[in-house]
C-alpha cells in the first residue's frame, strides 16, 4: 500500500460515472458522484471521479487512519479495498503495483513531473529548465516516518 497521506488511483469497471468530476473544496469530499472508497476500514478522500474508454478510474488520498499495511516498495501487500457508489458496492483485497512517485510521472516517459514556476507549463526537452529558475514538483509516498502533521483531506500550505 502506498504511504499514508499519498496518492493513490483505481482502475475499475461497472461504475456509472458522468463526465469526470473533481473535488472543489478542501477538506476533500469523502464521495463524489455518489462514488466513496475505504482503505482498511478508513474513508479515503478523493481527487477525481472519471469515466475513461473501457474503465473507471478513481483517484484519491491514502487515508491516515485504517489498518493495513504499507511497504518501502509499495508493492506487493494486500490491504482491504472497498468502492461503494449510492449503496452499491464492490470489494477486494489485491496488491498494489504503484510504487512511491509514479502518480506524479508523464505518461509512458518514467520521468517526473515538473513545471516552470512562473507560467506552470510543463519542462520538456522542447521547453527545458533554465539555471536559477524556480521550478514546481509534486511529492508523494514520503516515509511514514516523517510527519507533516497534516490532517487526512486537507492540503499542506
Amino acid at each position: 500500500m502506498p504511504a499514508r497521506g499519498s496518492t493513490g488511483r483505481i482502475f475499475c469497471t461497472g461504475l456509472s460515472l458522468p463526465d469526470p468530476v473533481t473535488a472543489n473544496r478542501t477538506p476533500l469530499p469523502y464521495a463524489l458522484a455518489g462514488v466513496g472508497v475505504t482503505i482498511g476500514g478508513a474513508p479515503a478522500p478523493l481527487f477525481a471521479v472519471a469515466l475513461l474508454p473501457g474503465y473507471q478510474q478513481i483517484n484519491f488520498q491514502v487515508p491516515f487512519e485504517g489498518q493495513f499495511q504499507e511497504t518501502q516498495s509499495g508493492q506487493g501487500e494486500s490491504t482491504a479495498v472497498v468502492i461503494q457508489q449510492n449503496g452499491n458496492q464492490g470489494s477486494a483485497t489485491a496488491p498494489v503495483s504503484e510504487s512511491p512517485g509514479e502518480f506524479f510521472q508523464l505518461v509512458g516517459t518514467g520521468y517526473g513531473i515538473f513545471q516552470h514556476g512562473t507560467d506552470y507549463s510543463l519542462v520538456t526537452k522542447d521547453n527545458p529548465a533554465k539555471p536559477g529558475e524556480i521550478l514546481v514538483t509534486y511529492l508523494t509516498g514520503t516515509p511514514s516516518s516523517l510527519d507533516f502533521n497534516v490532517p487526512t483531506g486537507e492540503p499542506a500550505l
